[in-house]
């Protein structure tokens, strides 16, 4: 089911085809067919973006889709080898705000998104620099800051995003410890 009550019918088969599209991408991700949480249905919500283990996305009327890009990636993170209830979880929105970079060059026609402009600045950007510029210091620690550091170490493709993902999920794997905050030289905000 995908947003029943939304009212406008041209955005909402633009945005169902953005949605394929970037679901798509994003089960190309996991390192097993079960380390993916199928989604069950987008729907209308009044809290803000977000995604349930049960495999909801609720979205507000208007919301951008990046958004939708990026509560996407959530599917894949809560059931990776990062999401242990260790340090690397911490990563999670970092991950899923690159895949919305990704996924904003890859899938959507037109300008680059204030938002994703923001993001390639960061990349430039030690963290005391984006501090002095935020008006959301712990919003951009946990989610902008993060997937500014894993664009760094990629191309901010798709392909590239994904590559780094597999690369850091066997290093995971086998050390059997926590790696992100050392390989990226930050720990995001709780």
């Amino acid at each position: 089911m995908f947003l029943p009550t939304f009212a406008d019918d041209a955005d909402k088969e633009r945005l169902w085809q953005l949605f394929l599209a970037a679901e798509r991408r994003a089960k190309a991700f996991p390192t097993s067919a079960d380390r993916f949480v199928p989604i069950q249905r987008v729907e209308l919500g009044d809290e803000g973006a977000k995604w349930l283990p049960s495999g909801v996305i609720k979205l507000n009327p208007g919301t951008a889709p990046g958004t939708l890009f990026h509560e996407i990636f959530h599917t894949v993170f809560h059931k990776s080898i990062f999401h242990q209830k260790t340090k690397d979880e911490h990563w999670g929105e970092g991950w899923c705000d690159a895949f919305r970079f990704a996924s904003e060059h890859a899938l959507l026609a037109g300008p680059e998104t204030e938002w994703s402009k923001k993001i390639a600045r960061y990349t430039k950007m030690s963290l005391d620099e984006v501090l002095a510029q935020t008006h959301d210091a712990k919003h951009d620690r946990t989610y902008e800051f993060p997937a500014s550091r894993i664009l760094q170490k990629t191309d901010g493709t798709l392909k590239g995003v994904r590559a780094l993902w597999l690369k850091l999920s066997a290093d995971r794997g086998a050390r059997g410890t926590d790696i992100l905050d050392d390989f990226f030289g930050f720990t995001p905000q709780d």
